[in-house]
């Protein structure tokens, strides 16, 4: 749509590649780093620093807010031997926890929000990432009041998990997918055992008529 005809025109960078952070396109949304910044928030990022200045990719590539997770993927001539692939989100729920030590010493443990955030596509590897982001509030600088996280997946066609199930993982040391899949295999075998029983107490018993 713009081509350069002369030795004087300037055309913006074209590219799948992200910017880093010290990019020019990045830096414009950095907040003042003057002496007040030096003074009260060094190390941390200037308080009037914008959110875009978080996005690595060039502004025509940015999606929306958040993904559901489960959108379909339609890319045209991005592989060398296939013009056309369609594909999809995998359709997972990330689930996060934290526990927490209050001021009074109390623990406490609270779900942190999540949501699909960042898509990235490798078309030529067959593959794709999707980036979750969720955030908490802390009490500590080094966010010493957090003592453990406890994230696990779900797929969204199921009903999420009750937080409870996630705080048995906490003590057990196991994933909670896992867990449910453990559940699930002995539910089965009881179900097995129930109904080989059953057949076993039918094959034994007396014919009456």
């Amino acid at each position: 749509n713009h081509p350069i005809a002369f030795r004087s025109d300037e055309r913006e960078t074209a590219g799948f590649w992200g910017f880093p952070s010290h990019a020019p396109q990045r830096q414009k949304w950095l907040g003042k780093t003057d002496a007040n910044w030096l003074r009260e928030h060094w190390p941390a990022l200037p308080p009037d620093t914008a959110p875009e200045f978080f996005q690595a990719a060039p502004p025509d590539q940015w999606g929306p807010p958040a993904w559901r997770g489960d959108e379909a993927i339609e890319l045209e001539n991005w592989h060398p031997e296939q013009p056309l692939i369609r594909s999809r989100l995998p359709g997972l729920r990330a689930r996060c926890f934290a526990q927490r030590v209050t001021p009074q010493g109390e623990k406490v443990f609270e779900e942190i929000p999540t949501h699909a955030e960042t898509v990235y596509l490798f078309p030529t590897l067959g593959y794709g990432a999707v980036l979750y982001r969720g955030s908490i509030a802390i009490n500590d600088p080094d966010a010493r009041d957090i003592t453990h996280i406890v994230a696990d997946w779900e797929n969204m066609s199921d009903a999420p998990q009750p937080m409870e199930s996630y705080r048995e993982c906490l003590e057990t040391g196991q994933p909670l997918s896992e867990s449910l899949k453990e559940a699930q295999a002995q539910a089965q075998e009881k179900t097995q055992a129930a109904e080989a029983a059953s057949a076993d107490a039918a094959q034994t018993s007396p014919s009456s008529f």
